[in-house]
């Protein structure tokens, strides 16, 4: 068995895929925050600022969402320290061996998938969706809205757990992807409605011109590409849960 040292200096692409997770989750919390307070949806420029003072005040004081999910911690020890032969910033922050040591690039991928699906889930309905069948239910509410915020934050829970390797993600996982299967089958008579309204309100929000044929098609796909999709996902999760260690 290999022997690990105490503290391992991360590399620049797990700081950056650290920061990118930071955007995934800060976009969803601050586009919901503004829409609560707004009504409307946040400019670009605006989002960016407030993101870019939020995270280099993290990054640099307390550490990031991201860090945490990365496993990146801050190393304040001056012992410590001086054991670093490496540029200034490395010095003050490594990842947990313990997670290094078993983590592959497919099990971080799947927790990048989760978390992109699942901030997307959550913040989805301040734009122009419509709320999905969820169990033979629709609905024009913002109850209807309810079960996708749920969804969404599972699936960033999932990713946090498959990223530090603990074994109840595969629990998680498996009985999320179970429920979502069952839910599309029993609302299978009511795609047809959503993909329509779909379509409609996201091209009338993107300004575009919807041609004929166009849902027609979506239809002919759709529930039936949700669950190969969904059984695709069931599939990467039995690869991944080999790796869960804790």
């Amino acid at each position: 068995m290999n022997d690990y040292p105490a503290y391992l200096p991360i590399s620049k692409g797990r700081f950056i895929l650290a920061v990118y997770l930071d955007i995934l989750l800060f976009s969803p919390t601050w586009e919901v925050g503004w829409y609560l307070v707004t009504g409307g949806e946040s400019a670009f420029l605006v989002k960016f600022i407030v993101f870019s003072i939020v995270e280099t005040v993290m990054l640099y004081r307390f550490g990031s969402p991201g860090m945490r999910f990365m496993n990146i911690r801050r190393l304040d020890d001056p012992d410590e320290i001086a054991r670093f032969q490496y540029n200034p910033f490395q010095k003050i922050l490594y990842v947990v061996p313990e997670i290094k040591r078993f983590e592959t690039w497919y099990t971080i991928l799947f927790a990048v998938i989760l978390i992109n699906s699942g901030a997307k889930e959550f913040a989805r309905w301040t734009m122009w969706s419509p709320p999905q069948p969820c169990f033979g239910l629709i609905t024009d509410s913002w109850v209807g809205y309810i079960p996708n915020m749920i969804t969404g934050g599972i699936a960033v829970y999932i990713a946090w757990l498959v990223l530090h390797l603990k074994k109840s993600a595969i629990y998680w996982g498996f009985t999320t992807l179970a429920l979502s299967v069952t839910s599309v089958i029993v609302s299978w008579n009511l795609w047809d409605e959503y993909i329509a309204r779909y379509l409609t309100q996201r091209y009338e929000y993107q300004g575009r011109t919807l041609h004929g044929g166009e849902i027609e098609f979506s239809q002919a796909l759709m529930p039936e590409a949700l669950i190969v999709g969904l059984v695709l996902m069931a599939v990467y999760l039995f690869f991944v849960s080999r790796k869960m260690k804790y």
